[in-house]
């Protein structure tokens, strides 16, 4: 329950050299299993400062928006990753076509964009 409260503590306290996409893929994680995807926004945020262009950090996001029921940002964040040249993946489509699934036709949209 409060593992994200602790990846939010130890990336605090990472010395800011050492800050990097997988650094903050393992807090943004942390923070979509705890459905706290307001601070996992807020963290992709600062990522975009250090990783502009991690496709991880952009999925763990995803993914936190996902769980929690925010479909409108994950068509926000699949757009931005686009922006930064990055080619979404299988798990990038699946965040998204299942937030958006309780919104169909964004849902039947997404589907139709996948492109393996």
């Amino acid at each position: 329950g409060l593992q994200w409260i602790l990846a939010l503590e130890l990336l605090k306290r990472c010395r800011r050299d050492r800050l990097d996409g997988r650094v903050y893929c393992s807090a943004l994680s942390a923070c979509g299993k705890a459905s706290q995807w307001p601070k996992a926004l807020e963290l992709f945020r600062q990522s975009q400062l250090v990783d502009p262009s991690n496709l991880f950090t952009f999925n763990a996001t995803l993914s936190a928006c996902e769980k929690g029921h925010q479909w409108p940002w994950t068509i926000q964040l699949l757009e931005e990753a686009k922006h930064h040249q990055l080619q979404p993946d299988l798990i990038s489509f699946n965040s998204s076509i299942q937030s958006a699934s309780v919104h169909w036709p964004t849902a039947l949209r997404l589907f139709s964009d996948l492109q393996l």
